[in-house]
C-alpha cells in the first residue's frame, strides 16, 4: 500500500527461509507503470486482488467481533464515564 499511496508502511517483514527479493522504489514503480502499460495492468490487477482479499478478511473479523459484542449482556459498556 505504501508503494501506491506514499504513506508510511505498517509492517516489517522477516523471511523465515532464504528468498529472492525484488526491491522497487516508488519512483521506479511509477516509471515502469508509465513506460509499460501491459506490465502496469498486470501489477495493478495483482495489487487489487491482494487488497480485496485483505479487505474481505478484515470485514469478516469485524463481523465476528460485532457478533461477540452483540451477544454480551445489555449492561456491558465499552466506554464508561466515572
Amino acid at each position: 500500500m505504501a508503494l501506491v499511496d506514499n504513506a508510511p508502511r505498517s509492517a516489517t517483514v522477516v523471511a523465515k527461509t532464504e528468498v529472492n527479493l525484488l526491491v522497487m522504489r516508488r519512483d521506479e514503480f511509477f516509471s515502469l507503470i508509465r513506460a509499460e502499460p501491459v506490465i502496469a495492468t498486470k501489477l495493478l490487477w495483482s495489487f487489487v486482488q491482494v487488497m480485496s482479499g485483505r479487505l474481505r478478511d478484515t470485514n469478516e473479523a469485524l463481523q465476528g467481533a460485532r457478533a461477540v459484542l452483540d451477544n454480551e449482556p445489555e449492561d456491558f459498556e465499552i466506554f464508561v464515564d466515572d
